[in-house]
């Protein structure tokens, strides 16, 4: 037996691992592959083995692994070396239905033959299964993307508002591509096909923000928020009772849902960050109240009423001496002194309030007011709307807010369009397209350049807490022309939406899936805010 461990024969390195693969008994399968190199040099050899048959343990596979590593290969009982298997390449027996595992024993023999080096690859099942039938409706992103069996491309039998319906028989490899996308796949019998629906969404090719994971929440997460310290990301849920609070430990994990002790109520839709007084207050329309709690300990502290109807957005002044509650209903704002929690005030609206931002000198609150593409301003020294800032003649729903710079940024969801208007006249100085259906929440890098922008996508026809015909997206673009630099697609309506404090990192929900997505922003990418003036009070 030839010795091991010695820098004479370095262990090889596997760089592409064997995939699972699915055929149809008694065709021609595909080949299994393994790719590796000799570190340190020397010369590659091969021996797959297969599975005998007995269920194994993934403690006792690693207990044969040593043994194959050790020379002990012929003291394995859940696995046999296949005949004859000994290249980089094998192709399994197909004649009969099973489910079968195999793997690569990868050796590296220095030059002079006197040391070795195994590496294991990576188990890869083979199932072969009797021709059969999957039906499925597919909704991806993009809608056009090409679907392929074994390389064979499959057309639906039939489409409808955005679903693509499909019936393939056969066995194999689905792929689901598009042109400057990544490709996913999946074998055919291992679709996560739910309720006949299959939906799939592609990640870009050469995009700036990259898919580091997606993270299940409580029902209908309304907004994002992280803390100041970028430690903690805080989800308000509108379908259920509480806050989900994930912090980061290289990914996002789930610490706790902040509830409200004596309460069961649902309905919790945005937040505010206090720094100066390490607290975090969240909006909850079902009980028109606003709740507080520790940012530090992310215990309960208090609750106050806002003698208003379904409160929405929550936003400071600047010397974070008033904080501010948009009352949806009874289009009202509530001012609260932010030190005692006393409600001092209401100040009534042109309309249906949600998003707000102040003036840098806090004196204006320049509130965006849905039923109409409309900014009012409202003078906080008279404590009412002084003018009105329409920016659009015709139907529109003004959304979000944020102020930069003399400008105002402002979503319009019914016109699926993000507007830049003069914060001191109202005038229109730039508007996109429509970029979509259901603009959501705006953001803003520090410096000004970019806009981040997520949009719902279509509503269903009949209720719109039902998945539609197409999945939203979220949009970065330059903010001094609003042209579009990037498009990133999400699932059933992306809604929330913020960015980490350094700007390594940005989030977004899936409002009906219950889901957050996690990206990863690279460093050539101006570093970006979380939301503008309204997210953080210092």
């Amino acid at each position: 037996m030839s010795r091991q461990g010695f820098s004479a024969a370095g262990s090889p390195v596997i760089t592409i691992q064997p995939k699972n693969a699915e055929y149809l008994v008694r065709n021609s399968a595909g080949p299994l592959s393994v790719t590796a190199i000799a570190d340190g040099g020397g010369a590659l050899s091969y021996q797959w083995y297969k599975s005998t048959g007995n269920s194994f343990t993934d403690e006792e596979l690693a207990v044969e692994f040593e043994k194959i590593k050790s020379g002990s290969a012929n003291d394995i009982y859940y696995f046999a070396p296949v005949s004859g298997a000994e290249d980089s390449t094998y192709t399994p027996d197909a004649a009969s239905t099973g489910r079968f595992n195999y793997f690569c024993a990868v050796t590296n023999t220095s030059a002079d033959g006197k040391y070795t080096a195994v590496t294991i690859s990576n188990p890869a099942v083979v199932t072969v299964v009797e021709a059969r039938t999957i039906a499925f409706g597919l909704k991806s992103a993009p809608p056009d993307l090409t679907v392929s069996l074994n390389g064979e491309i499959q057309r639906p039998v039939s489409q409808a508002d955005g679903i693509r319906n499909y019936r393939i028989r056969g066995a194999g490899t689905l792929r689901f591509s598009a042109e400057n996308y990544i490709s996913l796949e999946y074998l055919l019998g291992e679709l996560p096909v739910r309720n006949g629906r299959l939906e799939i969404k592609l990640e870009n090719e050469n995009g700036h923000f990259r898919l580091l994971g997606e993270y299940s929440t409580g029902i209908q997460p309304k907004s994002a928020y992280f803390s100041p310290d970028g430690r903690r990301l805080f989800v308000p849920l509108l379908g259920q009772h509480g806050v989900d609070v994930f912090r980061f430990e290289q990914s996002l994990v789930f610490e706790k849902r902040l509830s409200v002790p004596g309460s069961t109520a649902l309905g919790f839709v945005e937040a505010l960050i206090d720094e100066r007084r390490r607290e975090l207050w969240v909006s909850n329309m079902e009980e028109n109240k606003v709740h507080i709690f520790d940012l530090n300990t992310l215990e309960y502290k208090t609750s106050m009423a806002t003698d208003g109807v379904f409160p929405k957005v929550i936003t400071q002044n600047p010397d974070g001496s008033l904080t501010v509650v948009s009352n949806w209903t009874t289009h009202n704002i509530s001012v609260f002194d932010s030190e005692s929690k006393r409600l001092l005030r209401r100040i009534p609206v042109s309309g249906t309030p949600r998003g707000m931002a102040f003036s840098p000198d806090g004196r204006f609150l320049y509130t965006a007011i849905f039923d109409e593409p409309v900014i009012d301003v409202i003078d906080m020294t008279q404590n009412r709307v002084s003018t009105r800032y329409r920016f659009f003649q015709g139907t529109g729903a003004a959304r979000h807010v944020i102020y930069r710079d003399g400008k105002l940024y402002v979503s319009d969801m019914y016109r699926g369009t993000v507007n830049i208007l003069n914060a001191s006249t109202g005038a229109v100085i730039a508007s996109t397209r429509r970029l979509g259906f259901n603009t959501n929440t705006i953001v803003l890098s520090p410096d000004g350049r970019r806009l981040i922008a997520s949009f719902r996508g279509r509503n269903n026809d009949d209720d719109y807490t039902r998945p539609g015909p197409e999945f939203g997206a979220v949009y970065i673009l330059n903010a001094d022309d609003l042209s579009i630099e990037e498009r990133i697609w999400g699932r059933n309506q992306p809604t929330g939406l913020a960015v980490s404090p350094d700007g390594k990192y940005m989030v977004f929900t899936d409002f009906l899936d219950a889901n957050l997505e996690l990206y990863e922003m690279p460093l050539n990418v101006d570093t970006l805010s979380t939301n503008g003036s309204t997210n953080y009070s210092k």
